[in-house]
């Protein structure tokens, strides 16, 4: 019987809007809307509960296509809502070497400053780093992902020594 009652709620209600879908079907569109560099569609499929670390049959997740388009926007809306940061795909990618790859500055800057790990390789052993220098060892984000490199925060021992 109670069932019946949501159900009529429900209809009731009218038309569900794209807010109101379940997580499960929001979260298969979130792949789809970050590949396709939709903004304000990832806004709001994040809202509704869309899980950013969500991936595809690749295990490519949304943050990876944004750091692929070089969308800062995209990249900083993904990270505030939990997205893994050094998450790798089936071939070993990370966002950052994405990032790199493709010479999006901002995008590997910001992912650098929230906390992603430089030295991740991918399945080849290539680090961001190594496609960065593929432009050159003077290249503006080469030498970021150097310094990066060099500053990492070091992760502490289990002894405390």
């Amino acid at each position: 019987m109670a069932l019946v009652a949501v159900w009529a709620a429900a209809f009731a209600a009218g038309p569900a809007k794209a807010f109101d879908l379940p997580a499960t079907q929001t979260t298969q569109d979130l792949i789809r809307a970050a590949a396709a560099g939709d903004g304000p569609r990832v806004a709001a499929l994040l809202q509704a509960g869309a899980d950013p670390n969500v991936v595809d049959a690749t295990w490519t997740a949304p943050l990876h296509h944004a750091a692929r388009l070089g969308r800062l926007d995209l990249t900083r809306v993904l990270v505030r809502a939990g997205a893994r940061l050094d998450w790798r795909d089936a071939a070993g990618v990370s966002a950052l070497i994405l990032a790199a790859a493709g010479n999006h500055f901002p995008v590997a800057e910001y992912l650098i400053r929230a906390g992603a790990d430089p030295m991740v390789e991918d399945g080849k052993g290539r680090r961001a780093l190594d496609y960065a220098l593929k432009r050159g060892k003077n290249d503006g984000l080469a030498r970021m992902l150097r310094r990066a490199e060099v500053n990492r925060p070091t992760k502490k021992s289990k002894t405390g020594t």
